[in-house]
């Protein structure tokens, strides 16, 4: 049976190109990944949606973002929105982490 939501993802490590580090999958990078398929409430304002809004995580990957030298995880957010006719309507977009969570890279 195939399932949208897999239970177990591959996380990349911040040693996946060097042979003599271990392969360590850090948790750190996996915040929203256990929340895929599951409604949440937003953790920040956005320009989006405010805080506290219902929000369904999608899905989740990982990039690595070489001006920090980290790996980030970027979650794909499905969200309300009400339209200027008054009628609501859904809408989904990329957030990283620290964006959804009103971090920055410092």
């Amino acid at each position: 049976m195939y399932s949208m939501y897999p239970m177990y993802y591959h996380v990349p490590s911040p040693y996946i190109h060097n042979d003599y580090a271990p392969n360590i999958q850090r948790s750190e990078l996996r915040k929203y990944q256990p929340s895929i398929g599951k409604m949440i409430s937003a953790p920040a304002q956005t320009q989006y949606f405010p805080r506290e809004t219902k929000i369904f995580i999608h899905d989740v990957r990982f990039e690595y973002v070489s001006s920090i030298g980290e790996w980030v995880e970027f979650i794909y957010v499905v969200y309300p929105v009400q339209r200027a006719t008054g009628a609501c309507s859904i809408d989904g977009r990329w957030f990283s982490i620290r964006e959804l969570e009103d971090t920055s890279f410092t």
